[in-house]
């Protein structure tokens, strides 16, 4: 009766020791589930960041196409306008001896419509450098964020910035080109309208 008592025993120390051995596998399988999890996820947290900050980009590009559609609607009807003026004015000189004082309301009327262009351009040059900074901003926090959790290393940082740089540069350039064809397109439209 020893002899099988012993041996019960045995092998119920080898079977504890090995379900030990097969839960500690386990719990390591799980330990590099739960990180490989926690990875895919930080990844999706960073692809949908930036998934968002495209579309507020593209957004910001729709109502910057919008207000512009509306500024050149506006610009078109304040032309008409002063059209009709001009040409009221041109018969009222030829009319009147106040020639002199039309040229000068001419002059005063060019001066003040250069002025407000002027303005216009420097508000443009102003909201693309605002915009400017936002996105560069954006770049950098991810950057720094993607370092803060230890997705890149700190000597790939300034190569991850370099490749940014490059990014803004060819979407700089292509935009650039984009806003000059558009610039051409509507002079073009303008120059119809003054035929």
């Amino acid at each position: 009766g020893d002899v099988y008592k012993r041996q019960y025993q045995r092998r119920v120390r080898e079977e504890t020791v090995s379900a030990m051995a097969d839960t500690s596998a386990l719990e390591k399988q799980l330990n590099l589930k739960t990180k490989t999890i926690a990875d895919l996820q930080a990844t999706l947290d960073e692809k949908s960041r930036y998934l968002f900050d495209q579309s507020d980009t593209l957004d910001n590009k729709d109502r910057g196409t919008y207000y512009m559609e509306r500024t050149i609607e506006a610009r078109n009807r304040d032309l008409a306008i002063l059209r009709k003026e001009s040409e009221d004015l041109e018969s009222k000189a030829r009319r009147s001896s106040f020639a002199p004082k039309v040229d000068e309301g001419e002059e005063r009327l060019a001066a003040a419509v250069k002025a407000e262009e002027d303005i216009q351009a420097e508000m443009e040059a102003a909201k693309i450098a605002m915009q400017a900074h936002k996105v560069q901003s954006q770049i950098y926090a991810g950057l720094h964020k993607r370092y803060d959790n230890g997705l890149i290393s700190s000597g790939k940082v300034l190569d991850e910035l370099q490749k940014a740089h490059k990014s803004l540069q060819s979407e700089t350039a292509t935009d650039r080109s984009s806003c000059e064809e558009l610039k051409g397109n509507i002079q073009s439209i303008l120059e119809e309208m003054d035929v």
